[in-house]
């Protein structure tokens, strides 16, 4: 079994996943696309070598990653804090990241900024104007084109 939403439309984390990094994919990033490409882009950070610590999340469940490790802070249980191997993490967050895509693929009118894309779209250019360079996964997963949106 894998991540997906169920037909009620509510995220369903495995039970194979660790159960603090289901409440940090769960509680810190949920369904939101634009939450999900700041931590696509921490994990970038570290695959391409530009950096070898990085951190993610916060209110929850903090992450700290480096190349070996993603040393997961539960806040509301510290006895759940522990570590888990990057790849782990890393394999999570892509996973989820397609689950979100395919989610938020439609278009919604409603959409305040660029609402002629569809949500996840719409956050990946509105991530790559806040931050001013192109996203570190493009053309590296489902979702996040080589090229456009711009």
């Amino acid at each position: 079994m894998s991540i997906h939403i169920n037909d009620q439309g509510i995220l369903e984390i495995p039970d194979e996943y660790d159960d603090t990094l289901g409440t940090f994919l769960f509680l810190e990033i949920g369904y939101d696309p634009y939450k999900c490409l700041v931590a696509l882009f921490h994990v970038a950070q570290i695959v391409q070598r530009r950096s070898t610590r990085q951190a993610v999340g916060g209110d929850s469940v903090s992450v700290e990653v480096t190349p070996e490790i993603a040393a997961m802070q539960d806040h509301f249980a510290p006895s759940r804090s522990k570590n888990i191997p990057f790849e782990d993490f890393k394999a999570a967050v892509e996973e989820l990241w397609v689950v979100i895509y395919r989610a938020n693929s439609e278009d919604r009118p409603s959409r305040v900024f660029r609402p002629d894309l569809s949500p996840a779209q719409g956050d990946l250019v509105l991530w790559e104007q806040t931050f001013k360079q192109r996203h570190p996964y493009r053309g590296q997963i489902e979702g996040i084109p080589a090229h456009g949106p711009d």
